[in-house]
């Protein structure tokens, strides 16, 4: 099925696939369904609408062509006022070592085409011609054959070749002629090998330290069905060959072509910006981390201790904000797992506070885990969920008091009928000695601005609650 397109456009015809569907009662013959359709770039379309359900009302020949294999041409057949559509049909083998049909292809051309064929279209009758008869004796496609394992696979339009055995070329359409061209070939194309044409080929200085893949010779032989790229530097053509094998003999070759240089250039430059977006990030990350240390240094020599918590607090906005960074230069994509951010940004304020792994001040330590998932979503709105995070985190470490202390985070994410964006619900709660919730966040009431503004931000709104048996919880939501 994935070579398709290339036979409906060297046919300009479409295509239709049939398989047998038994009788549903004995004696009666058996019927046929179309199961695939396939219509032609290259030239008018016969069928409008997808037949791909219908049954083979009309057509004949479809039971002789599975029964034995071969082609049987079915002439023309008037589908409309004006619209005759000249058919044939061939039995669709697995392999050449089978001797059944599984199926049954069947090639619809309008009559006006052929009979006002030029001898463009008539070379690519011709070679789809060559692929009809191969489908008959199980020869093509090809099940090792590369279909289009890289951006920019070559099409017919593109350009075609048609090799003899000894790799001559004997036919070339003018987008191949032009596509050799642009790659420096000089003079006539037909009557000379294209794999001395393209092994004489000047490589500039960029190009030379492109290795020359080693496939190459054996698809401009057309020796094997693969592909490869001819790359000069300045110029780089995508090459594909079906090698023509007609009785279990090498015939020739087909050999598609495309210029893919302006395309190749893109990736390029789309590699080296996602390169350049990736350090960016990494170096705002080590920005943020050099300012939070200079802040840590600041805070011990700081002996107002309303200052030094400020200073401290300050060190926690800034790694929240660094985590998501560090995330994004690990990544090419502009999203970010926030589970991943959110694990990160809680354990690094507990491990500021000293009250992570053993005991903080007093006897104070905090335990914490996560439950439910963030799932992922963009630099900003990552990094205003990690830093409300933080505010309500730290909040509930402050003032966790002494004893054991655990705080969990949870997270839901749905997405509500009727409404475009999902919804996401965090909550943050404890089981310390609990707050009064008007009381405000961090004490001095900054912090719970800093989370009512970033949380107005996600269009979410955010609660303050006691928790039960004891403690408070914290929940807010977002739009992601």
């Amino acid at each position: 099925m994935g070579d398709w397109q290339l036979l409906a456009d060297l046919s300009m015809a479409d295509l239709v696939l049939w398989v047998r569907q038994p009788a549903a009662v004995a004696g009666e013959p058996d019927t046929w369904l179309a199961v695939a359709h396939a219509r032609p770039t290259t030239s008018q379309m016969v069928f409008v609408e997808d037949v791909v359900g219908r049954d083979s009302e009309g057509m004949q020949g479809l039971a002789w062509a599975a029964r034995t294999g071969g082609r049987v041409h079915l002439g023309g057949r008037q589908l409309s006022a004006g619209r005759v559509v000249d058919e044939d049909v061939v039995g669709v083998r697995a392999s050449h070592q089978k001797d059944d049909c599984g199926a049954v292809l069947s090639r619809h051309t309008l009559a006006s085409v052929m009979r006002s064929s030029s001898s463009l279209e008539q070379r690519y009758r011709a070679m789809a011609d060559d692929l009809m008869t191969m489908i008959s004796q199980g020869e093509f496609p090809t099940l090792a054959a590369a279909t289009g394992r890289r951006r920019g696979a070559p099409r017919v339009g593109d350009g075609v070749l048609r090799l003899d055995a000894s790799g001559v070329v004997q036919y070339a359409s003018p987008n191949a002629v032009s596509a050799l061209h642009r790659l420096g070939v000089s003079g006539a194309v037909p009557g000379q090998r294209l794999v001395d044409m393209v092994s004489e080929l000047p490589r500039t200085a960029s190009g030379s330290l492109t290795p020359v893949d080693e496939a190459l010779p054996v698809v401009l032989t057309g020796r094997a069905a693969w592909w490869s790229e001819i790359d000069t530097g300045a110029v780089q053509v995508s090459v594909r060959a079906i090698p023509v094998v007609v009785d279990g003999r090498r015939a020739g070759a087909l050999v598609l072509m495309r210029d893919v240089t302006s395309l190749r250039r893109g990736e390029e430059a789309l590699v080296s910006r996602e390169a350049s977006v990736r350090e960016v990030h990494h170096r705002v990350k080590n920005n943020l981390q050099t300012v939070s240390a200079l802040l840590r240094l600041q805070a011990r020599r700081v002996e107002d201790q309303a200052a030094r918590a400020a200073l401290e607090t300050a060190v926690h906005r800034l790694g929240a904000i660094s985590v998501v960074h560090e995330t994004l230069a690990q990544t090419a994509e502009e999203v970010v797992d926030v589970d991943r951010v959110v694990d990160r940004v809680v354990g690094l304020v507990v491990d500021l506070t000293g009250a992570g792994e053993g005991e903080g001040e007093g006897d104070q330590r905090i335990t914490h885990r996560r439950e439910g998932s963030f799932g992922e979503m963009g630099s900003a709105q990552a990094s205003a969920v990690a830093m409300v995070v933080s505010e309500l985190v730290q909040n509930a470490v402050t003032h966790a008091g002494d004893g054991t202390v655990e705080v969990v985070v949870g997270a839901r994410r749905m997405a509500r009928p009727g409404e475009g964006d999902p919804t996401l619900t965090v909550s943050i709660s404890d089981d310390g000695p609990g707050i009064d919730p008007d009381a405000g966040a961090a004490g001095t009431g900054l912090g719970r601005q800093i989370v009512e503004a970033l949380v107005g931000d996600l269009g979410g709104t955010v609660t303050w609650e006691a928790n039960t048996p004891r403690g408070t919880r914290a929940t807010f939501t977002a739009r992601v």
